[in-house]
């Protein structure tokens, strides 16, 4: 099964590379913003050149490939996270690194495939080139993720059937609308029967929309505001100007933040049913997305109710999505594959749920109040692995007048041993003489790296740095 899905990711990436890679590597090294920021402003009419065909092309990959990928991810067992939000993560080596060192396997949408299937027209040439390099170099940035030796897949590209098969945008498009029309009647505490009232609100001045919002808390994040409603929906607006769509300028503050609402419902919609067609968590980078499917899984729907509810383990994995834990992302691969390959995540996933399962639902439901919970745990842990360091320390310098602080840990030679210290070399271990000495200094060693290898003393040096 491994070999299979390997192959298939091998594949993928040789095929984005063969049209990005020479843009890639010449910006290696910066993030994937800034060069698209910049390949955007100096190759835009050179790329839209290059990639002609490529659409076809990766739909054929797709389509030969994806009846194969998708009963391979049916057999996968283990805990299986479904990335859903923006078109890639922020940060998707990061956010693939916290998440493995949590659930078994990831689960992301092709995000070149999506920035191609944008509506025609929807975008800038420039914009669209800004995005497609955007989301390739995310990718891309990861894919030693993908490509890895563990025993378990850590990461999979998959096609977001969305935008493969029209029936599902049909499906999706009229459960996203139901969902948008009921939720502005709780933000609004309204009773709108339809869309052509609700856009005759939305299309209002700011000051009269700020005035029909009853349920501030319905906000999504990015429109929100400690000042005043409107001081957050101007902030929302000039986040959606951002995006460059080009209708977008046309619109009222209202009409955009439907706009919006409604794309991510849409997506809602079709991310919901591959959760439970393949038995997936769902993991969000950024908070609107997290703020909407909780929306709609607790406040939601009453068919949604019935299939889905909150769990712990979502609640948990997109804890770790928060800025608080953003060293999670700088444990190095070697070492993710390695606690994976032990067989050590549950032990990991034992000590982030500890007393979590005891928090109510609606505070499972509060990210932040499961934050707090797994940061104490962490801080818990980490408080008693330095003491065992410590104890370590003490016991081989009171008994053999061994220093571990000047010792390298994980490297010992026997002529770094007879530099130092020459006179203990024959006096420690009631003179048992420098062989003793060494073996000494050799079991310290590996006593200590017994400690620090262990799950949290690794999660430690990345929190320590």
């Amino acid at each position: 099964m491994q070999a299979t899905l390997t192959k298939i990711q091998e594949d993928y990436f040789e095929l984005i590379l063969d049209y990005f890679g020479k843009y890639y590597f010449s910006h290696k090294g910066k993030d994937a913003m800034t060069a698209a920021k910049s390949i955007s402003l100096s190759s835009t009419g050179k790329i839209m050149n290059e990639i002609d065909g490529l659409f076809d092309i990766l739909d054929e990959f797709w389509k030969k490939n994806n009846p194969t990928l998708l009963g391979e991810i049916k057999k996968l067992k283990g805990i299986r996270a479904g990335f859903h939000g923006d078109i890639s993560p922020f940060d998707s080596e990061s956010v693939i690194s916290k998440t493995a060192l949590y659930v078994d396997t990831t689960i992301i949408p092709d995000p070149v495939s999506r920035v191609l299937h944008f509506p025609p027209g929807m975008l800038d040439k420039r914009i669209f080139v800004y995005y497609l390099i955007k989301h390739t170099f995310n990718i891309l940035n990861s894919q030693d993720l993908f490509l890895s030796d563990c025993d378990y897949p850590i990461s999979i590209i998959y096609p977001l059937r969305l935008d493969m098969e029209d029936s599902r945008k049909d499906i999706a498009a009229k459960e996203g609308s139901e969902d948008v029309l009921q939720y502005f009647n709780e933000l609004f505490k309204k009773g709108i029967a339809n869309h052509d009232d609700l856009d005759k609100i939305l299309k209002e001045s700011d000051d009269v929309l700020a005035k029909e919002i009853k349920d501030v808390s319905l906000l999504i994040p990015h429109y929100r505001s400690d000042v005043s409603i409107i001081d957050g929906l101007r902030k929302g607006q000039e986040k959606a100007l951002d995006s460059q769509v080009k209708s977008f300028d046309k619109f009222s503050t209202g009409m955009r933040y439907k706009s919006y609402v409604l794309g991510r419902f849409m997506g809602l919609s079709e991310h919901l049913k591959e959760t439970m067609e393949f038995n997936l968590k769902s993991l969000f980078s950024e908070p609107n997305g997290y703020f909407l499917y909780n929306w709609k899984i607790i406040e939601g729907l009453s068919k949604t109710k019935k299939v889905l509810d909150l769990d712990l383990d979502t609640s948990l994995i997109n804890t770790l999505q928060l800025d608080d834990f953003s060293w999670l992302g700088k444990v190095p691969l070697d070492k993710v594959v390695e606690l994976r390959n032990n067989g050590e995540l549950q032990d990991l996933r034992e000590l982030y749920r500890k007393e979590v399962d005891t928090l109510s639902i609606s505070k499972i439901d509060e990210l932040s109040e499961v934050s707090k919970q797994v940061k104490y745990n962490l801080e818990t842990a980490f408080t008693k692995h330095k003491a065992d360091v410590s104890e370590l320390n003490l016991e081989y310098k009171k008994r053999y007048n061994i220093d571990g602080s000047l010792l390298v840990i994980g490297t010992l030679s026997l002529v770094a041993s007879i530099i130092w210290p020459p006179a203990a070399a024959f006096s420690v271990l009631g003179g048992g003489g420098l062989i003793d000495y060494v073996y000494k200094q050799d079991e310290y060693i590996n006593r200590m790296n017994a400690i620090k290898n262990r799950p949290v003393g690794i999660l430690f040096d990345s929190y320590d740095q």
